[in-house]
């Protein structure tokens, strides 16, 4: 939407508060957004350290196969050199291991009946458990010893394993630390791009608790939301303006209702007034002679009708402004000159009919209605114009069929004109004229309902016409 459409928050009685659960930083899918990303971000780093771990093995036992034939040759070399020279197993070893230049390996040499004469281990201070841990780290990586006979005993030739735990040990440090910082910049981006994607989230609950809480404000739509979240904000400022127009058809409805009690209680007053004094005049004994109680009666009586008429036409008005009873089909000009005979009495035989001959004048709407409608401006004719030529005419107008009721009585001031169909509204020249001031309102209504409508024109010394435009039923062809 484009704008914004309101209604004041007083149509409620009292503002309707969602109830809250205690905020919990595990709860809000923010925060489960970001914890996913960030897990997923933890899940790959520690893929990417096994991968390279393994890797530095592969890389580690693949140097030492291709270094194993040259280190054992020149090893076993050294060793028959010394050897020759009368040396001893175990000075030659002393020897060939001082001056290999070989870190990534060590020598262990064994008499003929294998007995240690010289290890490599020792000289390096390797324990046990390191012998053990690096005979297991070894095993992936295809680590092999190479066993050379000697004159008098072998020699071994073993890798290094604390060359591999020295590489791995910094690359591990080295690749946690930057897993560290890879972590926290992830958490941030992640917490970033969590806030992105559940802003127009956030956005729908604040703008439904300031619903719940009266705050009627439809919000715009943003063309440059994801087409999830843009149906979502469609459905939102769709429920939005349904609650706005409820609200304000529940406002419109309660000052209807409260002007329509005022004006029904001021226009019932006056009768109310009368007939109390009246009765007031008759229980006090001031009027005792039986022609002036009569005069008194038959006022009484006379305000009563009218009070009585006020009621009806107000019992009316209600019916027209509930639910709309089933609507139907007839035939206008039948129903106009029903009416027109029925009050040709009441006209002194100044009321004329006119309806257009072989022509199709079947309208819809509730003929009931409709009957009332024609009616209540034939009466307001006779009280105003009793002495003019009062005429009810039908006639095809288009898609409509027009009930035109005229009189050349002394027509109506313009202003009057603007206020004529206005509940209880009494022109200035009225004069002596009985009435509620509901005949023209209820007619209007009544139209409505049909899908029609109702149109005044007078002038003054010139008359007053009033027109009923009524649709015609829809062709099922």
């Amino acid at each position: 939407m484009s704008g914004q459409v309101s209604a004041p928050s007083s149509g409620l009685t009292g503002p309707f508060v969602l109830p809250r659960r205690p905020k919990s930083p595990l709860r809000t899918f923010r925060t489960k957004l970001t914890a996913m990303y960030a897990g997923t971000a933890v899940a790959m780093l520690l893929i990417i350290g096994v991968g390279v771990t393994v890797s530095v093995f592969r890389a580690f036992g693949d140097y030492w196969m291709i270094s194993l034939p040259a280190v054992r040759d020149q090893a076993t070399g050294m060793m028959n050199a010394q050897l020759e020279k009368g040396r001893s197993l175990h000075e030659a070893a002393l020897y060939t291991s001082a001056h290999l230049g070989r870190p990534n390996y060590f020598i262990d040499v064994f008499d003929s009946n294998a007995n240690a004469v010289f290890s490599g281990a020792n000289q390096l201070h390797m324990s046990n458990l390191e012998r053990l841990v690096g005979e297991k780290l070894s095993a992936p990586a295809r680590f092999e010893r190479s066993v050379v006979p000697l004159q008098g005993g072998f020699v071994e030739i073993i890798p290094n394993y604390f060359t591999l735990t020295d590489v791995l040990g910094v690359m591990l440090l080295r690749m946690f630390l930057f897993s560290l910082l890879a972590i926290a910049i992830g958490y941030m981006l992640a917490t970033l791009i969590a806030g992105y994607a559940t802003q127009p989230l956030r956005n729908f609950s604040r703008n439904l608790s300031l619903l719940a809480e009266g705050e009627y404000a439809v919000q715009p739509t943003n063309n440059d939301l994801p087409e999830e979240i843009r149906t979502l904000n469609a459905v939102y400022n769709k429920a939005a303006a349904s609650v706005v127009n409820a609200v304000a058809d529940r406002e419109r409805a309660a000052e209807k209702l409260r002007s329509y009690v005022s004006e029904a209680g001021h226009e019932l007053k006056t009768p109310i007034t009368i007939i109390s004094g009246y009765l007031d005049v008759l229980a006090s004994g001031l009027v005792t002679a039986p022609e002036d109680v009569h005069r008194v009666v038959s006022k009484a009586l006379g305000e009563t009708q009218r009070m009585t008429d006020t009621v009806l036409k107000l019992n009316a008005l209600a019916r027209l402004d509930r639910e709309e009873e089933e609507a139907g089909t007839f035939d206008a000009a039948a129903l106009a000159r029903d009416v027109t005979e029925t009050m040709n009495s009441l006209a002194s035989n100044n009321l004329y009919f006119e309806a257009m001959e072989n022509e199709d004048l079947l309208v819809c709407g509730n003929q009931r209605e409709i009957r009332g409608a024609v009616v209540n401006v034939v009466e307001n004719a006779l009280k105003y114009a009793p002495r003019s030529r009062i005429e009810v005419r039908v006639i095809s107008h288009c898609a409509e069929v027009m009930i035109e009721v005229t009189d050349d009585g002394p027509g109506m001031a313009a202003d009057d004109c603007d206020h004529a169909f206005e509940r209880f509204y009494r022109g200035a020249s009225h004069g002596d004229v009985e009435g509620s001031g509901l005949g023209l309102a209820i007619a209007k209504r009544a139209v409505e309902r049909a899908h029609g409508r109702i149109t005044l024109t007078s002038e003054r010394g010139r008359g007053t016409a009033v027109r009923f435009y009524l649709p015609r039923p829809v062709s099922e062809s």
